[in-house]
């Protein structure tokens, strides 16, 4: 047996008449026919306005989502160097250096360049130097020292001891044939190399401008890897990348 209709005695079964917008119920109350056609003519109207183009409005396409962007920001080298005391080196030495780093991907802070615009006529002016190449070494993902000289300059020394300590990846350069060591595995200072791993330092050691751009060394390697969360004394080894 099928179901029946089940109602009050006497009642109307209501029909379904199709609508240009859907099913809608419709009965014999009075009224109802005005109702619905004073309905349909506002959806009608409203769909109007919606599909209508504003006026002088462009047609643009579609913002990009996060998901459709993908932005890897570069990596900051802290350039410790002392060719920014002599203007020959400043604009030529110095300059091929920052220009082969920057050639590699790297966001490279110079301090002559970002920190010496500085009136040495006004008072404190060293300190606020120094301040500020503090802040830059403590700031940066890694460094990259310029240790020429016997013994190398005693500012870059302090620059790369304080990277060593925050235990940042760090990058030597020496195209100074002279030894200055006392070591028969170090080519300086056994300190210089407390921030290199025992075996296999020699990835972080640059002698020519030639050898930073050996995409098998640490620095390239350090450079085409993502950036970690987190401080950047989360890759401190710059080996192992």
């Amino acid at each position: 047996p099928g179901r029946g209709f089940i109602g009050r005695p006497g009642a109307t079964r209501r029909r379904r008449q199709t609508h240009p917008h859907g099913i809608m119920p419709v009965t014999s109350v009075p009224g109802t026919a005005s109702a619905v056609a004073r309905n349909s003519g506002a959806t009608d109207r409203r769909s109007q306005a919606l599909s209508t183009p504003v006026a002088g409005a462009s047609m643009m396409a579609p913002l990009p989502t996060t998901a459709h962007v993908h932005m890897t920001a570069k990596k900051t080298l802290y350039v410790a160097n002392p060719y920014g005391f002599s203007a020959q080196q400043r604009d030529g030495p110095l300059q091929e250096l920052v220009g082969v780093l920057e050639s590699l991907g790297a966001d490279v802070w110079e301090p002559f360049a970002r920190n010496n615009q500085i009136d040495r006529a006004s008072a404190g002016w060293a300190y606020r130097i120094g301040q500020a190449d503090l802040r830059d070494v403590r700031e940066a993902d890694g460094l990259f020292a310029v240790v020429n000289g016997c013994p190398p300059d005693e500012g870059v020394m302090v620059e790369l001891g304080l990277a060593i300590a925050w235990e940042k990846p760090v990058f030597l350069f020496r195209d100074d044939f002279r030894r200055c060591t006392d070591s028969e595995v170090y080519p300086l200072n056994l300190m210089l190399f407390t921030g290199l791993p025992a075996d296999g330092w020699e990835a972080a050691w640059y002698g020519s401008l030639e050898e930073i751009a050996d995409p098998g060394k640490a620095l390239a390697r350090w450079l085409r890897h993502d950036r970690p969360s987190g401080s950047a004394s989360a890759e401190a080894d710059p080996i192992e990348v």
